[in-house]
């Protein structure tokens, strides 16, 4: 369904695409598969934004050419995956104090999709968890919890990708001029003479 919206590449024929892929160790990997997610990892801030802005500014474009009668498809922004980095969120406690992952390691970079990462963390998103801190079985501590503006910046981006295509204008057909019948009257005139 995300395919269809144009939220997924159509070069990614699922969220589990090879060029998706991230090397976890098994620990990590279940718990990031699990559902609900135990953790997410998300493009930071900044990145977001320009989603979220992205998307505002190209429904408008697709609003203006539906009026125009034209449809036009979603686009996303053309962002370089080589300049994009991640940070994770735990989302239980549980999974965070037996986590192998290092908070002091991200954020870092994975050349994956970021709308799959986003579409992915819309499973932990919806999970209440308030935010914490605990020691991780690396000695490390870390935040648990996903940070309300990251959350609502995440509901804000689904809502806007679930709206509707904008509505596209049925143009009436030319009305002919005057001028135009004036000039086939004469030609069906001059056509019952012969």
């Amino acid at each position: 369904r995300y395919q269809e919206a144009g939220i997924i590449p159509e070069q990614l024929n699922s969220l589990v695409h090879q060029s998706n892929l991230i090397s976890l160790c098994g620990g990590c990997h279940l718990a990031y598969d699990h559902d609900p997610p135990q953790w997410i990892m998300l493009p930071t801030m900044s990145v977001l934004d320009e989603y979220a802005r992205h998307e505002h500014n190209d429904y408008r474009r697709r609003e203006r050419a539906g009026q125009r009668g034209q449809v036009l498809l979603r686009t996303l922004p053309a962002v370089d995956p080589n300049n994009i980095l991640y940070q994770p969120y735990i989302i239980t406690r549980a999974f965070a104090e037996r986590s192998y992952l290092r908070p002091s390691a991200w954020p870092r970079q994975w050349l994956g999709e970021p709308t799959a990462a986003i579409v992915k963390a819309t499973g932990g998103i919806s999970r209440h968890c308030s935010v914490a801190r605990v020691v991780t079985m690396l000695g490390e501590e870390m935040e648990v919890g996903i940070p309300g503006a990251i959350r609502t910046k995440i509901v804000q981006l689904i809502i806007a990708w679930s709206r509707p295509a904008p509505p596209v204008r049925e143009l009436a057909p030319a009305r002919e001029s005057n001028s135009k019948r004036a000039r086939e009257a004469n030609r069906e005139d001059k056509d019952g003479d012969g």
